[in-house]
């Protein structure tokens, strides 16, 4: 005789972690001997079964019970229990030191689950479908640790992702000088043109648009 195993889980996709209690009807029998496949998981007179927090993986629940010396077995029950979503953070520049201004792009992978909430420090920057962010308006002279905790269709929540860390530099700023400092001079003059401080990596001089020189350089010479 065949009897149908109720549960507290009505779905048959269910997160990991979730606390799911199987009950086999009627209660009062003498035994009841709870299966997933063939591994025997319980053999009581418990006509319930507790499972406090299920691992990832697919499960088929049956019983056997026994009652007067007759044997019942229940139909199975079936679950397919999905582990909580898993992200890793990559990032376009992928280094830790960025100028103020870029736009730094940070994309949490896998793509596809249903959303991403992406975080600095305990601040949400964005909670979207989109598993990219872009930080354009981060302020120089700061540090951001950006983290991603994603949901998947059923609801499932990951744990935070490990932190990226980006240091966001002082914006440049240098004053230029000239020598001859008249704005008119002769044809074939030089004018000498040098910036301060001296101390960055590179210096691009311009003349409207066109460049003049772009070197580690801090002074430029026009003949």
């Amino acid at each position: 005789l065949f009897r149908s195993l109720s549960s507290n889980v009505t779905n048959d996709s269910i997160c990991s972690g979730t606390s799911l209690i199987i009950t086999a009807p009627p209660a009062g029998y003498s035994n009841y001997t709870f299966y997933n496949g063939t591994t025997i998981l319980q053999n009581s007179n418990n006509p319930q079964l507790t499972i406090p927090t299920i691992s990832a993986g697919t499960y088929s629940f049956s019983v056997l019970s026994d009652y007067l010396g007759c044997t019942y077995k229940t139909a199975s029950l079936n679950y397919t229990v999905v582990p909580p979503p898993n992200v890793i953070l990559s990032s376009n520049p992928n280094k830790d030191t960025v100028c103020f201004g870029d736009t730094v792009i940070i994309t949490a992978n896998p793509a596809g689950y249903s959303q991403y909430d992406f975080y600095s420090g305990t601040t949400l920057l964005q909670c979207s479908s989109s598993n990219i962010y872009l930080g354009s308006n981060f302020l120089q002279d700061s540090t951001y640790k950006i983290s991603v905790i994603a949901k998947n269709y059923l609801g499932c929540i990951g744990s935070a992702s490990l932190v990226k860390t980006f240091f966001i530099l002082h914006q440049s700023n240098v004053s230029l000088l000239s020598q001859p400092t008249s704005g008119n001079i002769c044809s074939n003059d030089s004018i000498i043109l040098t910036t301060s401080p001296s101390y960055y990596l590179h210096y691009s001089f311009y003349n409207n648009s066109s460049l003049i020189q772009s070197s580690a350089n801090s002074s430029c010479t026009i003949t």
